[in-house]
């Protein structure tokens, strides 16, 4: 079904959601790569933007109450505090398991069908770690509507500016000579364009259609196309 967009949620977390891709993207085309500095930048924007969530929160909390939308019933919560985070614990270590055999799965699938490793991580990886978002965004659809686009642009600012962040403060992470021309050409913008009709979609009349929904999953299999029609022209 159509999923209700609240101005407020656009004016906070959408422009940070293209701000974290773009600085990424900057970053990428300044040295091909992620160095520990902007690794660290990126981390601590991050933790910013959270602990600025965290200190406005209650004034968030009421500014939702204010509009109209779905409040959660508390009494259907049938588990405790404690059992919840017990849960959260567990479904963190299940989530880091499976994303390390992931990515050693998703490395022999590119060198056995001699495909780039870019195109792996866009394709493969990319749908294996969204896999999580979209049941959540399922789930989340029927009971509230914020946790659904909370889930889908949440996680577009945690990857560029968390997990890229973080992963370059472990080890600098600089493009290959193979994926370098596919990534900055094809890929990053197809990223920044997307997001872009993404935002201005939720920002028509302030809700996610469903042709709208159908229009975003055309433009993936576009991309999915032009990533196939490159590699197979040798870019």
């Amino acid at each position: 079904k159509g999923l209700k967009i609240r101005p407020s949620w656009l004016k906070r977390d959408g422009l940070i959601m293209m701000l974290s891709l773009l600085l990424m993207a900057l970053f990428l085309l300044t040295d091909e790569g992620i160095t520990r500095l902007e690794g660290f930048i990126l981390s601590t924007l991050y933790i910013g933007y959270i602990a600025w969530l965290l200190y406005n929160r209650k004034e968030i909390m009421d500014n939702e109450a204010d509009n109209d939308g779905e409040n959660i019933d508390m009494s259907s919560l049938s588990w405790s505090g404690a059992a919840y985070c017990v849960m959260v614990i567990i479904g963190l270590a299940l989530a880091v398991f499976a994303a390390h055999h992931l990515v050693e799965n998703a490395s022999d699938l590119a060198y056995e069908m001699n495909i780039p490793h870019s195109i792996i991580g866009t394709v493969v990886s990319g749908l294996g770690t969204s896999l999580p978002e979209l049941t959540i965004a399922f789930m989340a659809a029927k009971r509230s509507q914020g946790v659904a686009i909370g889930t889908l642009i949440g996680s577009n600012i945690t990857d560029p500016l968390l997990s890229i962040g973080v992963a370059s403060l472990v080890h600098p992470l600089y493009l290959t000579d193979a994926g370098s021309d596919m990534i900055m050409l094809v890929i990053l913008p197809a990223s920044i364009i997307s997001t872009a009709i993404a935002l201005l979609l939720m920002r028509t009349s302030y809700e996610f259609k469903k042709w709208e929904g159908i229009t975003l999953i055309v433009v993936y299999f576009i991309f999915l196309a032009v990533c196939e029609y490159f590699r197979r022209v040798g870019f």
